[in-house]
């Protein structure tokens, strides 16, 4: 009798052990789910078309020069983290029957990258050029704007710019406001402190349900 009755027992404190288990997880997907969803990417672009008729011939002695900017749509460098970018070059070649030599030069100073190749098809077609961003994603990152220069390799040969596409993926920093500030009764906490507090309050009642066993 003393024996099943302990079994008993056993059984309901398990039962509630894992149920409290289970409330805990649920808690912390939870938190994780809210803070994923405060920190996802968004995409814009910018696009910079040059004239049509004709387009920018780019030669040995006449370089191109241009600029990106997402200053028009918002751009703040104190929330802004940008996760990646790459750019698109639309290029056109019907002048020069050779193999051009291409020169992009993106960014300034020690934050610059420079990306090269050969061989725009002559023709009436126009061909994309993708390149993705890395050492200029610090001197975009300064102001939300973005210098480009298109040269290229030898004399006697030249391209034309049809047009250039920046792709932006960024999220927006995640600001904890400090508790001391005379505003703070009027604001409302951040969606991630909510959850850690929500998460931290849960993981304190299961340990105060498990010493009260």
């Amino acid at each position: 009798m003393f024996c099943a009755y302990r079994e008993t027992c056993t059984c309901v404190r398990n039962f509630r052990r894992n149920r409290s288990m289970k409330r805990f997880q649920l808690a912390a997907g939870a938190v994780l789910l809210s803070m994923a969803a405060g920190a996802h990417a968004t995409l814009i672009t910018d696009p910079v078309s040059g004239p049509s008729s004709p387009y920018t011939v780019i030669d040995f002695t006449h370089p191109y020069s241009y600029s990106h900017s997402f200053v028009s749509q918002g751009f703040d460098a104190s929330t802004w983290l940008i996760d990646s970018a790459s750019l698109t070059l639309k290029l056109y070649d019907r002048a020069n029957q050779g193999n051009e030599t291409y020169i992009f030069t993106v960014g300034a100073g020690a934050n610059t990258d420079v990306f090269s190749g050969t061989n725009i098809p002559n023709g009436a077609s126009k061909t994309d050029y993708l390149v993705d961003l890395a050492a200029s994603l610090a001197d975009l990152g300064a102001d939300g704007i973005l210098g480009v220069k298109l040269t290229v390799g030898a004399a006697g040969q030249n391209y034309e710019f049809v047009s250039s596409t920046l792709a932006l993926n960024y999220h927006l920093k995640q600001v904890v406001e400090d508790p001391q500030t005379p505003d703070d009764a009027n604001r409302l906490p951040e969606p991630a402190s909510l959850g850690l507090f929500a998460l931290g309050a849960a993981t304190a009642g299961l340990i105060r349900r498990r010493r009260a066993r």
